[in-house]
């Protein structure tokens, strides 16, 4: 999806500044300011993509980031975590990852067997352990063994990462400063989650060396903290950080918006008013019931009509606060044959299985096997000889893992596993209506949203509850059914059923902008687009190379809308031809400089061995001997030069007046009848190859001058 941005959207996106905080409301776009963010620092600022960090604070929002990168970037090579996960690789990559991640009652076995190995006798050992004090030489002993078995056995007490992460950096300064200088960019996203040991462990992994960019809204927060405490109210009032607020909501109808009104009311949170760029008229309903059972039957009828209408029930969700509820409307919908029941497996990481795969994982290098990751996973397990029911419980959270990363990196899924946040990550499925917690719905929207008892949703704290409700609305794009018990009574409920009464006195701004979001789509991808940049950029002083090479890319632009267009009516004839005489030509003139030698025709430079005396490949390893051509630019894509030129020319002679030989007009028509075989992206692909080979030669400017002159 390609957007227009806006103004205060592309500040964000380009800013000079080292220190800087996006917040917005929720639809306002900052996931893909940040996405945007990252494509800017790689492209325009060239940035090593290895020189960032993206943290997050939840999976939904760290895969949902990553999805948009991974077709713009190798993300294998981008550091992007929750912060829980960071700190779990701090601590595994310096200590190993053969480290056990124990419970508390764990910890306290281990420690009871210490005691016991000095106490001579079990009179002994209850004694002490009524009274400490009257054996201090046991205390002594003891903890010594203690801690000397917990770092042999390399023990560490499970769910505090954070904190054991913090009191590594603060012991290992040249840990801290390798850290540091790793990254030259750290961004913080959801910055309103973090507060005390998070934020600590912020100002310990980063220092006035690194640029920060921060991104947030205290409307967000779902825990109970006051935004004094969080990271990002830090931020917002800190001298250093330049800032920008975000308020046009790209994707919320006004209706929602109108809604999540309430949240005015909040006095802890930074003042901010959201305008709206969608409208489609229609006001919201809060139905109540005497009985649960009727609003099933109500949300059923109204679900099976919506189906009738068109939608899929994928692009629905129905949101619950509580397990009991969970349960309870997946088998509602189960019956009604339009739920699933969406179980992930829980792994217990003491379990013999994952021990053997965190054993073998020091030994692991992800460059190095190239399988997938359920089969090293399952040859792993068979080597340890791991029964097949435990082994059932890892894959399958091999294959969910799989599905929503494309990764095949182990570390990566140890990661994913020990960080515990993979139990809230969504994975959509075709035709059915999921049934969701409040806070599995971070970073989610839905084109339907279902609330089937608001006030189970709220707490008894106010200004929390309308945070929740916040959320729990912009999970919704387009509408929103909303229900209650007439027995469960709420504060939060009165405020939304007093902003349904006086709906037309209810305001919400209109945004400037009327639609961001550019439907077309392409096969121009941005390192595409970059390549454009530069090549025009490179030959900006040579004029005819330039013309020739701008009219080119306009070229591959129009193609590329036509291709999308489906128009099958249109004649492409005129772009087959310019293309033809591009290679004929300006390529031909290029080449012959480049191999200081005049060939009589470009067939003999794009040559397999069967059109010409030279051989296509012999080429290639010439011009890179003579430095004349980098090595990124690949003897793969000088073949598709060559292939595209064979489609060419062989349309040209089909279309040839001149009698042509029969052996000839059958090669052309073979060779038109592999064109058609190839895809749209994959033409397109063909097409740029040429302008990424002027991108990638080398050429002194008496050279340039040479093919300069030798344009017509």
């Amino acid at each position: 999806m390609k957007y227009n941005y806006t103004e205060d959207q592309l500040k964000a996106i380009e800013t000079s500044e080292s220190c800087f905080l996006v917040l917005g409301s929720a639809g306002t776009g900052k996931t893909h300011v940040l996405v945007e963010r990252v494509l800017h620092l790689v492209s325009k600022q060239h940035l090593q993509i290895e020189k960032l960090l993206i943290l997050t604070s939840n999976m939904n929002d760290m895969y949902q980031i990553k999805e948009k990168l991974n077709h713009e970037v190798d993300v294998s090579k981008l550091s992007i975590y929750t912060m829980d996960m960071f700190a779990l690789k701090i601590i595994l990559d310096f200590e190993g990852y053969q480290k056990k991640f124990v419970s508390q009652s764990y910890l306290e076995t281990v420690k009871s067997e210490c005691i016991k190995q000095f106490c001579k006798t079990d009179k002994i050992y209850l004694d002490y352990m009524r009274n400490p004090r009257i054996y201090p030489n046991i205390t002594i002993e003891a903890e010594n063994l203690y801690f000397e078995r917990i770092e042999k056995e390399k023990l560490t007490l499970r769910f505090i990462p954070i904190s054991y992460a913090i009191s590594l950096l603060k012991k290992n300064e040249s840990l801290r400063q390798q850290i540091i200088s790793t990254y030259h960019t750290a961004m913080i996203d959801n910055a309103q989650d973090y507060k005390d040991e998070y934020i600590e462990f912020i100002q310990t992994f980063t220092n006035n060396t690194q640029d920060l960019y921060v991104l947030g809204n205290d409307d967000q927060n779902l825990s109970l903290t006051s935004l004094k405490e969080t990271y990002l109210y830090q931020v917002y009032h800190s001298k250093k950080f330049s800032k920008i607020l975000l308020v046009d909501n790209y994707k919320t109808d006004k209706s929602i918006m109108k809604l999540v009104t309430l949240i005015y009311h909040n006095q802890d949170r930074i003042d901010k008013v959201s305008k709206y760029m969608i409208d489609q008229h229609y006001r919201p309903s809060l139905s109540f019931h005497e009985f649960r059972k009727d609003i099933v039957e109500e949300l059923i009828k109204d679900l099976e009509k919506l189906h009738q209408e068109g939608i899929e029930y994928s692009d629905i969700v129905l949101i619950v606060g509580n397990e009991e509820d969970k349960l309870y409307y997946e088998a509602v919908l189960n019956r009604a044959k339009i739920g699933m029941n969406i179980h992930v497996p829980h792994i217990d990481i003491e379990s013999d299985a994952f021990l053997a795969l965190m054993k073998y994982v020091d030994q692991y290098e992800k460059n190095d096997y190239n399988k997938s990751l359920f089969e090293l996973v399952l040859s792993i397990l068979n080597q340890a000889l791991i029964a097949s029911m435990d082994q059932n419980i890892i894959l399958d959270l091999v294959a969910h893992f799989e599905r929503l990363t494309r990764s095949n990196d182990l570390k990566e899924f140890i990661l994913y596993i020990l960080s515990e946040g993979y139990q809230q990550v969504f994975e959509s499925i075709d035709n059915t209506v999921q049934v969701l917690y409040v806070e599995a719905c971070r970073g989610l929207d839905f084109k339907y949203v279902f609330v089937p008892d608001v006030a189970s949703c709220l707490k008894n704290d106010l200004e929390h509850s309308r945070r929740v409700m916040y959320n729990i609305l912009y999970t919704a794009r387009n509408f929103i059914y909303l229900y209650g018990l007439k027995n469960n009574h709420h504060v939060v409920m009165d405020e939304l059923k007093e902003i349904i009464s006086n709906w037309n006195a209810v305001k919400v701004p209109s945004s400037l902008y009327k639609n961001i979001i550019k439907s077309e789509h392409t096969y121009l991808t941005r390192d595409y687009q970059i390549t454009f940049e530069h090549v025009l950029e490179k030959y900006k002083n040579y004029p005819k190379l330039s013309n020739e090479l701008t009219y080119l890319i306009e070229l591959i632009k129009n193609f590329d809308v036509l291709l999308n267009k489906g128009d099958k009516t249109t004649n492409v004839d005129i772009y087959m031809q310019a293309f033809r005489y591009f290679i004929q030509h300006t390529l031909k003139v290029t080449m012959d400089t480049l191999h200081d030698e005049k060939r009589t025709v470009i067939a003999s430079y794009l040559s397999g061995g069967s059109s010409g005396v030279l051989d296509l490949e012999a080429d290639y390893k010439k011009l890179i001997l003579n430095d004349c051509l980098s090595e990124k630019f690949s003897t793969t894509e000088l073949k598709g030069i060559h292939d595209i030129y064979r489609y060419l020319s062989a349309s040209h002679h089909k279309n040839d007046d001149r009698k042509l030989p029969n052996q000839d007009l059958k090669q052309a028509s073979e060779n038109i009848s592999i064109y058609r075989r190839f895809s749209n992206k994959e033409k397109i692909n063909y097409y740029v190859s040429v302008i990424k080979f002027f991108d990638h030669i080398k050429l002194s400017d008496k050279k340039l001058q040479v093919i300069e002159s030798s344009i017509e």
